[in-house]
């Protein structure tokens, strides 16, 4: 939509909604992590990050997840008009949770 790849996957139990990057992680209805948390999906097989375009089912992988409140952020990282556009997109809260 509008040049965007977004959508859902699933490791395992977790929910991992995506708008060209990983936004949050979900599980048993909480959210566990969320923009601009760092969400990154490694190969089990090499350690290298698997990109949205090369999540498949049958790739086994490691949920990594590094809170925000623990790493530099930019201001566009919290850039309401620009998170509430995504929000629009994905319909997945995000400005409630910076």
């Amino acid at each position: 939509q509008g040049g965007f790849d977004h959508g859902t996957l699933a490791v395992g139990d977790h929910r991992i909604p995506y708008l060209n990057e990983y936004l949050a992680v979900e599980a048993d209805g909480a959210r566990l992590a969320s923009y601009p948390d760092t969400i990154a999906l490694l190969s089990l097989a090499d350690g290298r990050p698997v990109a949205i375009k090369d999540a498949a089912d049958d790739l086994e992988v490691a949920l990594v997840v590094a809170s925000a409140d623990d790493l530099p952020r930019s201001s566009s990282a919290r850039d309401v008009a620009a998170l509430r556009e995504v929000e629009e997109i994905t319909q997945l809260s995000l400005v409630e949770y910076l």
